[in-house]
């Protein structure tokens, strides 16, 4: 397991932490909204991946099959993310949470817990994870807006 998958998430903090029914987001409001922070709590978390799904199926069936209970697990649909930057990190307090937007396309890497995602990894980390041989739900059309 990678040093930094301390606290694995159950599907409705997945949800809340890293799935948006829009694209176009405001990092550092959502950020705030959803009080997502760093695990103590007490910082703003340096960096957010959110997956814009307009159903939380296209995530969940990355889990289906033979990859439930298994880590690095990586999609084979490519979402539409959002990546929330916090520039400056030594500024920790909450009320310094500014943060930058950058959008991508990318396959996504999870750990699955049961049929469920329990941790997005960030991007920088898919040439770890495994091909996603069994998710045939995942093949379903983008959940992107042309």
């Amino acid at each position: 397991m990678l040093p930094h998958v301390k606290n694995k998430q159950n599907g409705s903090e997945i949800k809340k932490q890293h799935i948006v029914k829009v694209s176009n987001i405001d990092c550092t409001e959502i950020m705030w909204d959803r009080r997502i922070t760093d695990p103590d709590g007490a910082h703003c978390k340096p960096i957010n991946t959110f997956i814009y799904s307009t159903d939380n199926r296209s995530v969940k069936n990355i889990c289906n099959g033979s990859n439930a209970n298994k880590d690095l697990i990586l999609s084979r649909k490519i979402f539409n993310l959002t990546v929330c930057i916090k520039p400056c990190y030594d500024q920790k307090r909450k009320p310094a949470c500014v943060y930058s937007t950058t959008t991508d396309n990318s396959p996504i890497c999870v750990n699955c817990e049961g049929v469920s995602p329990s941790h997005l990894y960030p991007k920088s980390e898919n040439k770890k994870c495994k091909s996603n041989m069994m998710d045939p739900l995942n093949d379903t059309p983008n959940d992107r807006t042309e």
